[in-house]
């Protein structure tokens, strides 16, 4: 399953506990791409936001990787990666765009 999230998507509370959720019970068809421009509807994500998400993901149990969301090669290549990994935990694929 792959899902997508923003960075005023992931604010939420019942978004950090459905990420805490999928790494605990080790969701590994779990796909997310996170749509990292940096922009919230509080302000821009510096003013709101202080955490390294990919840290975030990966001490919640995922994998993570940072990606440059404008190249379509690079993001198919994590999707397809991320597809393959059969590992246990849920991947996260941080777009920045």
């Amino acid at each position: 399953m792959v899902v997508l999230a923003g960075d005023g998507c992931l604010q939420e509370g019942v978004a950090r506990e459905a990420i805490s959720f999928a790494g605990h019970n080790g969701f590994d068809n779990l796909i997310l791409i996170y749509d990292s421009n940096d922009v919230t509807l509080d302000a821009m994500a510096a003013v709101t936001q202080s955490e390294i998400t990919a840290d975030y993901f990966r001490s919640q149990g995922w994998d993570a990787v940072t990606i440059d969301g404008h190249d379509l090669t690079t993001v198919a290549a994590a999707l397809a990666k991320a597809k393959a990994d059969d590992n246990g935990r849920p991947k996260a694929i941080i777009a920045k765009t």
